[in-house]
């Protein structure tokens, strides 16, 4: 082989790198697909389990892995757009917002130093809520703008959450 082949395949080999490097980040939704139609064509357990399998050894799940890792995530990651789902991208902006769903809201996570995180939560009527989550003890807690504790949880799984939305943490852009 010649030069020139080398090189262009090294090329080539960068190019595909370059676009599966950015297939980390996406909604997978071609093995999600798969795998919700599996949890929807049967009530049993076993009888998912072995249809998993089946699917598993005829290699729709590893195939639809790397068509979602190697074609649908990086094309959801350049053109902003899943083009399976059809949903917005799950990219991360500099202030690590996070698009939402369909109905327009989303969050923006500010990471702190002290290592706690401020959430602020745009939802789809125009309301802005305010989170901040740290570690106290051997809890997460959640408090809004104004100190109030909305929920906590353990790292046994234990979860306490505050639903009422009538709190001072909240501000309508409207």
């Amino acid at each position: 082989m010649n030069t020139r082949a080398i090189a262009i395949l090294c090329v080539l080999a960068l190019l595909v790198a370059s676009l599966g490097a950015t297939g980390c980040m996406g909604r997978n939704a071609a093995k999600g697909g798969i795998r919700e139609w599996n949890v929807e064509v049967v009530e049993s357990k076993w009888a998912r389990q072995f249809i998993w399998l089946g699917l598993t050894l005829i290699t729709v799940y590893p195939l639809s892995g790397l068509a979602d890792d190697f074609i649908f995530n990086p094309i959801e990651f350049w053109t902003e757009e899943n083009p399976i789902s059809g949903e917005r991208a799950m990219v991360l902006s500099q202030v690590q917002g996070l698009s939402g769903g369909r109905d327009g809201s989303r969050i923006v996570a500010r990471p702190r130093a002290d290592g706690s995180l401020e959430l602020e939560i745009h939802t789809a009527d125009g309301a802005i809520h305010w989170l901040h989550l740290a570690r106290e003890g051997e809890r997460i807690v959640a408090r809004d703008a104004s100190g109030r504790l909305r929920g906590s949880a353990d790292s046994a799984g234990q979860l306490s959450v505050d639903v009422d939305d009538t709190s001072p943490g909240s501000q309508s852009d409207g």
